[in-house]
């Protein structure tokens, strides 16, 4: 294994350790969600970020396969408004851990059914 490939997969145990760390947390917040102790981060984000990851961690899987994986992000925030420039960062406040289980879970269960042909992801803000 080439030291670029064994890069890469670093990131995508580490991007899984942590995703898995999140569904625990969640699994958790289902029972506070019971028993009415539920509360939302509000942490500023950028949605890019959570696609960029996603297709790192689920690449792999499409790998092997006759399968082609996309995850896209477009922003576009209320075409009227003029920006100075096109490449204009985005920054979202929410609860970037729960858009994350979101869309792992939605990409997730797409590649799960997906025989042959594609998986597209696209979040347009």
């Amino acid at each position: 294994m080439s030291q670029k490939q064994l890069k890469k997969c670093l990131e995508v145990a580490t991007l899984s350790t942590i995703n898995l760390r999140h569904i625990v947390d969640d699994t958790v917040m289902y029972y506070q969600m019971n028993s009415g102790g539920l509360s939302l981060i509000k942490k500023p984000f950028k949605m890019e970020t959570i696609f960029k990851e996603a297709n790192m961690i689920f690449g792999f899987e499409t790998e092997g396969k006759d399968v082609i994986l996309r995850i896209n992000s477009v922003t576009h925030i209320f075409n009227h408004i003029k920006y100075k420039s096109d490449k204009q960062e985005i920054v979202l406040i929410g609860d970037k851990m729960k858009i994350m289980h979101i869309v792992y879970t939605l990409v997730s269960n797409a590649l799960k059914y997906t025989i042959k042909g594609s998986v597209v992801a696209d979040c347009t803000i």
